[in-house]
């Protein structure tokens, strides 16, 4: 078998893996009946359902949940906005930033366990930028990475091929998770009270937080960080 040989035994068993996870992940989410609960208009329903659980398991089960959907490919802004309108802006933001560090670490493991070898060849160019970023200050690379376009799932995996170590992808993620779960938290709060005070503030952070990633970004390129 030559080197360049794409599909050896050993890739397509990683294949196949991969599409028995994703598959066994997907199941979960149908026949669990979490599927029920991810459109907006089933949120009174979940919140219903969680309150009659007692407190800290019903908080469990949120962050558990959101791990499952960011593991399943959700975006992290639906997760803080439901986490938002479930539990205010403070409590919010922190149970949607456990739950996207939950889900993340799964994939992140996930892929660095088995998509390095797999993924590297096909998309070495993003995949060398990155870690580059990750060369020069791994934990603000995260940081930086994370207010990326990109959905949530699709950021863990291009992390897990970079050769970032587990505890700047953690420390990283917290810090670089917070900015948007506590905007997003706080527009889902605003659902319960304070309208357009909540709304006004999260505006201004958003914008305060676009405009700081900017600032970051440059640094980052010219190399004084």
């Amino acid at each position: 078998m030559t080197d360049n040989y794409s599909f050896s035994y050993r890739n397509i068993g990683r294949i196949l893996l991969l599409a028995l996870v994703l598959s066994s992940v997907l199941a979960i989410v149908h026949f669990s009946g979490l599927k029920e609960y991810l459109h907006p208009d089933k949120i009174p329903l979940l919140q219903e359902k969680l309150a009659a659980l007692p407190e800290f398991m019903g908080r469990l089960l949120f962050i558990a949940g959101g791990a499952l959907v960011i593991v399943c490919g959700l975006g992290r802004s639906a997760v803080s906005l439901v986490s938002g309108v479930l539990y205010g802006p403070v409590w919010g933001a922190v149970y949607s930033v456990l739950a996207a560090l939950s889900g993340s670490i799964v994939i992140f493991a996930f892929f660095r366990l088995l998509g390095r070898p797999l993924f590297l060849d096909r998309i070495s160019g993003y995949v060398e930028k990155a870690d580059k970023l990750v060369a020069r200050n791994g934990f603000l690379a995260v940081i930086l990475i994370r207010q990326l376009p990109l959905a949530c799932l699709l950021v863990n995996i291009l992390l897990a091929l970079t050769r970032v170590s587990l505890v700047e992808f953690v420390c990283g993620s917290v810090v670089g998770f917070l900015p948007e779960a506590i905007v997003f938290a706080l527009y889902g709060s605003s659902a319960q009270s304070g309208f357009f005070s909540k709304v006004a503030i999260a505006s201004i952070l958003l914008v305060v937080v676009v405009i700081g990633m900017k600032f970051l970004s440059q640094k980052l390129n010219r190399e004084e960080i």
